[in-house]
C-alpha cells in the first residue's frame, strides 16, 4: 500500500491527475528533491486546492517525515507562502521545528499565527511553551496550564495544616470577648482603655521599624465586611488580638500561618504584618521573601511590585513559588502571554522536583538512598537538582558519585559549581584535579586499545578542565592521526594563546574588528568579537566597552548575553589560576 493510500486518497479515474501529482511529489520528497516535489504539489493544488492541501498537510503527522525537518520546512514554507491564512499549517510547522529543538524558527511560525489571529488558542500556548523551552504542545499544553489558569488567586502552601492553631486562637478570643462582655455588664460605669499597657509599651519601643509601619496599617476590625472569611476565621480580629501581645511571645509559626491564610483571603495588610514576625533559612527564607512581595501585590498590584518579583526570580531562578506567582501577577494584569511562559517554566521546575515546590524532601530521600548504598538511585534524584543545591560539600559528594558511575562530564560540571559557591574550599579543586588525571589515564588506555576517537574525546574533556602545553601536544598527536584538521587548528591556536603576549595580540585584533563593526552598525558581529576578546582575557574595560555599545544601541538582549559570557570567563580564569597553583601539569 502506498503512502497516499494511507492518507485516504481516492484513486478513481476522475482524480487520476491529482493522484499522480501527489504521488510523484511524495516520491520526490522521499529522495530529498524538495523543489521538484513542490512543483508536483503545486500542480495538485491547482487541480483541487482543498483536497490536495488536506492530503499534503497529513504528511506533517506521518512518521516517515516527522524527523525530516528540511523536507517539512521546504514543503511547509512553500505552502504557507501560498496559504498565509492557514494557521493550522503554520502551527504544525512550528511544532515540527520544536521537535528538532529549533526554538527560534518555531517561534516565528507561532507568531505568524498570532499576527493573523491574536485569539487563536494552540499557537498562543505553543509560543509560551517554546519560550519556556518545554515540550508541551497543542491540547496537552492547554491542559497542563489549567490548574494555574483556573486558580482563583496566588499559589500558596497547603493551608490545611495552618488552620488548626488559628481556629484554636479564635476560639480563645471569642471566649475572652464573652467573658469581657459579662464583666462589662457588672461594671458598666468603669472607664474604657484604648489598649493594654503591654501594647502601649511595645508601640513606644518599636518606633519606625518595618514591623511598626505594618502594624499601623492593620485594618480595623469594623472595616472587615466578611468577618468569617472563606475559612471561618475573622482575620482582622485575630490580628488585633495578637497585637496586644508583647513581641517576644508572638509565635513565629502562628504568625506564618496567619500570614499565609491572610494571603489566601487577600488580606494584604494582615499578611504583610504577620510575615514581618517570621525569620527562616534556605528554601523557607526564599518562600518568606516571595510571600512578603505577594502581600504587597494583594494590596496593590503595580508595575513596581511585578518588577520586584521579577528581580527576585532572576536572583533565585529555580524558586518555584516565585516563578508561578509571577505568572499569576501577569494573569491578573491581563498579560496572558507572559503568564503562560512562567507557568510553563514552573511546570518544568516541578517536573524536576517531582511535583514538589521544595527540593529538601527529595534531597533527604537521596541521602537515605546514598546511605543504603543505592548510588544510582540517589544520583537519579541528585543530578537534575545540581543547579539548585547550594551546599558545596553535598556537591562534591555528588561529583564523586558521578565519577564512580563514569558520568565524568556531569561530575566536572558539579565540581565547578561547588567551586563557584565556595572558592576557599580546596575540595572542588582537588576533585577537578583528580578527575583530570582520571580522564588522561582513560585516554591512555583507549589509545593502547586503538580507540583514537575515544582518546580524543577524553583528552578534550581533560583540556576543558585545565589546558597545558603537554596535554595539548598529546591531543594534537591524536587528532593528526585522525586527520581532523579543524580540531588541529583549534588546539594549535589554544597552545599559542597560552602565551600571554599572543593573547594580548589576539585581544587587540578582536577589539579592532569589534569597533569596525560598531562603526558599520553591525552590533551582533561586534558583540561576537567582544566575546572572543573576553575569552582570551576577561578584561573589565573590554566588558564595560561592550556594555556601552549595547546601551547606545538599545540592545538589552545582547548586554545580557555578553554579561553572562564575561562571568563564565572570569570563573574559568580563576579556576585555571588555582589549578596551576595546585601543581596541575
Amino acid at each position: 500500500m502506498s503512502l497516499l493510500d494511507t492518507l485516504g486518497l481516492s484513486t478513481n479515474n476522475s482524480e487520476e491527475q491529482l493522484h499522480h501529482a501527489l504521488e510523484e511529489g511524495v516520491h520526490l520528497l522521499e529522495h530529498h528533491f524538495y523543489d521538484r516535489a513542490m512543483v508536483e504539489f503545486n500542480q495538485a493544488l491547482a487541480l483541487s486546492h482543498e483536497e490536495a492541501l488536506a492530503s499534503i498537510k497529513e504528511l506533517f503527522e506521518d512518521p516517515q517525515f516527522a524527523n525530516d525537518v528540511e523536507a517539512l520546512k521546504s514543503l511547509g514554507s512553500n505552502l504557507l507562502a501560498k496559504n498565509p491564512d492557514d494557521l493550522d499549517l503554520a502551527n504544525q510547522l512550528g511544532n515540527a521545528e520544536r521537535r528538532q529543538g529549533n526554538w527560534q524558527s518555531a517561534k516565528r511560525f507561532y507568531l505568524h499565527c498570532l499576527h493573523h489571529n491574536p485569539n487563536v488558542q494552540f499557537p498562543a500556548y505553543n509560543l509560551a511553551a517554546t519560550i519556556a523551552r518545554t515540550d508541551h504542545v497543542d491540547g496537552a499544553a492547554v491542559s497542563a496550564l489549567q490548574p494555574f489558569e483556573q486558580a482563583p488567586g496566588f499559589i500558596l502552601p497547603d493551608l490545611e495544616p495552618l488552620l488548626p492553631p488559628l481556629e484554636e486562637l479564635q476560639k480563645q478570643v471569642l471566649e475572652k470577648e464573652e467573658a469581657a462582655a459579662a464583666e462589662a455588664n457588672d461594671s458598666a460605669l468603669e472607664p474604657e482603655h484604648e489598649q493594654d499597657d503591654d501594647a502601649a509599651d511595645f508601640d513606644a519601643a518599636i518606633e519606625e521599624t518595618v514591623l511598626a509601619k505594618a502594624e499601623r496599617q492593620l485594618p480595623p476590625v469594623e472595616e472587615a465586611p466578611d468577618l468569617a472569611g472563606s475559612f471561618g476565621l475573622d482575620l482582622p480580629k485575630l490580628a488585633h488580638h495578637i497585637r496586644q501581645w508583647p513581641l517576644n511571645v508572638r509565635d513565629p509559626e502562628l504568625m506564618w500561618a496567619l500570614g499565609i491564610v491572610a494571603l489566601a483571603e487577600e488580606e494584604g495588610r494582615i499578611a504583610h504584618w504577620a510575615l514581618e514576625h517570621v525569620q527562616y533559612e534556605d528554601e523557607m527564607e526564599r518562600d518568606l521573601v516571595c510571600f512578603r512581595i505577594l502581600a504587597q501585590a494583594v494590596r496593590r498590584l503595580s508595575p513596581r511590585v511585578i518588577d520586584v518579583q521579577l528581580r527576585y526570580l532572576h536572583k533565585h531562578p529555580s524558586h518555584r513559588y516565585s516563578c508561578v506567582n509571577l505568572g499569576v501577577m501577569y494573569k491578573k494584569t491581563g498579560d496572558l502571554g507572559k503568564a503562560r511562559v512562567y507557568f510553563f517554566r514552573t511546570l518544568k521546575l516541578l517536573e524536576i522536583s517531582k511535583g514538589s515546590y521544595h527540593i529538601t524532601p527529595l534531597l533527604e530521600e537521596a541521602v537515605k538512598l546514598e546511605e543504603q548504598g543505592s548510588v544510582q538511585k540517589a544520583l537519579e534524584i541528585y543530578t537534575p537538582l545540581v543547579s539548585e543545591i547550594h551546599d558545596p560539600g553535598t556537591l562534591v559528594r555528588i561529583a564523586k558519585m558521578l565519577t564512580t558511575t563514569n558520568e565524568l562530564e556531569q561530575a566536572k560540571t558539579t565540581y565547578l559549581r561547588a567551586h563557584v559557591l565556595d572558592k576557599e574550599d580546596p575540595s572542588p579543586l582537588e576533585g577537578l584535579k583528580s578527575l583530570r588525571s582520571l580522564l588522561v589515564h582513560k585516554a591512555g588506555v583507549a589509545l593502547k586499545d586503538g580507540e583514537a576517537a575515544k582518546t580524543a574525546l577524553l583528552l578534550d574533556e581533560a583540556i576543558s578542565i585545565h589546558a597545558s602545553d603537554q596535554l595539548i601536544e598529546h591531543a594534537l598527536n591524536v587528532y593528526k592521526d585522525l586527520g581532523n584538521t579543524k580540531r588541529i587548528r583549534e588546539l594549535e591556536a589554544m597552545r599559542r594563546m597560552l602565551d600571554n603576549t599572543e593573547k594580548q595580540k589576539q585581544v587587540q585584533r578582536e577589539l579592532e574588528e569589534a569597533e569596525k563593526h560598531v562603526s558599520d552598525g553591525i552590533i551582533e558581529e561586534a558583540m561576537h568579537c567582544f566575546k572572543l576578546a573576553l575569552s582570551f582575557i576577561p578584561d573589565q574595560q573590554v566588558f564595560k566597552r561592550a556594555l556601552e555599545v549595547c546601551e547606545a544601541n538599545g540592545r538589552k538582549d545582547l548586554a545580557e548575553g555578553v554579561t553572562g559570557w564575561f562571568r563564565k570567563q572570569v570563573e574559568a580564569a580563576e579556576i585555571n589560576q588555582r589549578l596551576e597553583k595546585a601543581g596541575v601539569d
